[in-house]
């Protein structure tokens, strides 16, 4: 969760963590929202490539080109891992193998260390209740970025798309065939979305509201292992396979402070002051979306909040 996870006040120093079955321990989110092998380069076989290629594209021209060169340099990144027993029992063989497992573990990783890192100097600011540093463009961008990575690099997002995909009404051997190749490909197909996200947040930037929350009550923010949702009224919808018809996201960056982007300005009176009521109800909202895992600095903070299958 890199950032996230220290900015909660319950990162390296440990915390309150909350479970699916309500069971609570003193531990670190940082290595219970990790996953083995989550970040993998994974092979990208030419049925990847074309079935990733289907897959909606953004009206930008230049952010199209990008994410075009990306899926080229994670091809050839993927043929370099994948082609390596090619040389098995030719003397660069070893060499080569070291290369492939190094580039295979840390290649993808990598790019999301960068948007982290370029992320860092505004979340210390933020973190700290300096609402002006976003005044900075490329603070903004920065932010804007990880929000929306934050948002798609979950394991709630894969599995939930993955499930989603496999409820669908379809008894097609094809269908089948794409469910499959979404789990295949999700982790490139989770960074591009992130991408296409941030490059429509920063464009619509002038039209939504971006309200920055102090919390001032004795009621500390909490976050989970999904640290960013959509408050929305139509994604919070219980009706199964419903489409959110809006987009309001709502980011606990620390015990004290949040931030929400929306279209409304439903949300505007919170940059002005927040109730005990109202970040017991945000509270709450994150809880039942998280993944497996839900983080507080206390145990008073986790009473009453519920895991949402």
């Amino acid at each position: 969760m890199g950032v996230l996870s220290s900015t909660v006040g319950v990162g390296r120093e440990g915390g309150l963590v909350s479970d699916a079955k309500n069971r609570i321990s003193q531990d670190s989110p940082d290595g219970l929202s990790q996953q083995e092998d989550f970040y993998k380069l994974g092979e990208l076989l030419d049925e990847d490539v074309a079935y990733i290629r289907t897959w909606p594209v953004p009206d930008n021209a230049s952010l199209r080109e990008f994410q075009e060169k990306q899926l080229r340099w994670f091809c050839s990144m993927s043929r370099i891992v994948h082609r390596t027993e090619d040389y098995k029992g030719k003397p660069e063989y070893s060499e080569l193998k070291k290369l492939a497992r190094a580039i295979e573990a840390n290649c993808f990783e990598n790019t999301h260390g960068a948007i982290e890192t370029l992320a860092l100097p505004v979340m210390k600011e933020l973190i700290r209740g300096c609402e002006k540093c976003l005044s900075d463009k490329k603070f903004m961008t920065s932010f804007c970025h990880y929000l929306s990575h934050q948002l798609f690099r979950t394991k709630k997002i894969r599995d939930t798309t993955q499930q989603a995909m496999q409820a669908y009404p379809d008894g097609r051997e094809l269908w089948g065939k794409y469910v499959e190749l979404y789990r295949r490909n999700s982790w490139f197909l989770s960074y591009r979305n992130a991408i296409s996200l941030a490059h429509s947040l920063l464009s619509t930037i002038t039209t939504d509201r971006h309200v920055y929350v102090r919390n001032d009550t004795p009621v500390d923010f909490i976050t989970t292992d999904h640290p960013v949702i959509n408050i929305h009224d139509s994604a919070l919808c219980s009706q199964p396979m419903a489409v959110p018809t809006g987009l309001d996201l709502y980011y606990p960056i620390s015990p004290k402070y949040a931030y929400i982007i929306s279209s409304s300005d439903r949300y505007n009176g919170l940059s002005e002051s927040i109730t005990e009521v109202e970040v017991r109800h945000l509270n709450k909202l994150m809880a039942e979306k998280a993944y497996r895992n839900i983080y507080a600095t206390s145990r008073a903070g986790l009473k009453g909040l519920v895991i949402k299958p």
